[in-house]
């Protein structure tokens, strides 16, 4: 009863009429969320480079709001700006890092602007758009340097 009381708040945004549903997924468990964590991160994808093996990509590389994204929380709803940072979050070596974003289903790339257009900042609902569970989010650095800060997210139920 509890957890359906707090999906049902509503947090007033300062200064707009517009209004947010609670996100449900922050009312899962610390053991629950682990398990959507190791489904969503999918590392199979990761291809080592000679280049980039000195640069600091802190495991935390990828922001949303500019705070370290728990991609436990990622959903077809997900909405907010996502950046990719080399250096620890939030400290002074923090620099912003150029990359692609974009969806794949199966084998198939879902095509958008940002997988033409490389970004330092990007809104993840436009890339979610039309997404199902199922598809791959796809955040790669366009630097070879940066090879170590690429995420690929499965989108899960």
């Amino acid at each position: 009863m509890l957890k359906l009381l707090l999906c049902i708040l509503l947090t007033l945004q300062i200064g707009a009429v517009q209004a947010q549903a609670v996100n449900p997924l922050l009312l899962l468990s610390k053991e629950r969320l682990k398990e959507r964590r190791d489904k969503i991160i999918q590392d199979n994808e990761f291809v080592r480079n000679e280049v980039g093996r000195h640069t600091n990509i802190h495991v935390d590389c990828l922001l949303l709001n500019g705070v370290p994204f728990d991609v436990a929380l990622l959903d077809t709803k997900s909405w907010g700006l996502i950046s990719l940072v080399r250096g620890k979050p939030g400290s002074p070596e923090q620099e912003h890092i150029p990359f692609r974003a974009y969806l794949r289903r199966g084998d198939i790339v879902m095509h958008n602007a940002f997988f033409q257009n490389p970004v330092y900042e990007v809104s993840i609902s436009k890339v979610l758009s039309g997404a199902k569970p199922g598809d791959v989010i796809i955040v790669e650095p366009v630097r070879d340097e940066d090879y170590k800060a690429k995420r690929v997210l499965k989108l899960i139920d």
